[in-house]
């Protein structure tokens, strides 16, 4: 349910049941008893939280109660995969070129792209595993 049908049902129930109820919402000027004194004093407003229990009923909730929403947290970019594209899509069209050039100049229609598309779909299937393995411990990563 959304939160102003929320807002509405509480408010029926407040008024229904005889209650007083108080509107929350920003009042414009200054509240009884004060006066403009001309001092450049700033009237703070104090911080009204509201939250929605379990059963669906407003209420205030203390400032210091309320959780911080987690965002995501900034992590500085991994440049490392920025060519990770260029590490699927090379060896296969470089195989599908090289095989193009020799069944053009050795007359074997299919023979040299197959194979080489086979072999450039391997190759590229090898360097992103040995791009996303981590270095084994004894050896030096280049």
């Amino acid at each position: 349910m959304k939160l102003s049908h929320l807002i509405r049902r509480r408010r029926k129930r407040l008024i229904a049941g005889g209650k007083d109820y108080e509107q929350t919402g920003s009042s414009s000027g200054f509240e009884s008893g004060l006066t403009n004194s001309g001092v450049a004093d700033k009237i703070k407003k104090e911080k009204v939280i509201y939250g929605v229990d379990q059963e669906g009923y407003i209420k205030k909730i203390a400032t210091g109660d309320v959780k911080k929403k987690g965002g995501l947290k900034k992590t500085p970019v991994d440049w490392g995969y920025l060519n990770i594209g260029y590490y699927l899509v090379t060896p296969i069209v470089a195989g599908v070129f090289l095989g193009l050039g020799l069944d053009y100049w050795l007359n074997t229609k299919p023979f040299f792209v197959v194979f080489f598309l086979f072999l450039g779909t391997v190759g590229s299937f090898y360097n992103i595993f040995k791009l996303l393995t981590p270095p084994k411990a004894g050896l030096k990563a280049k």
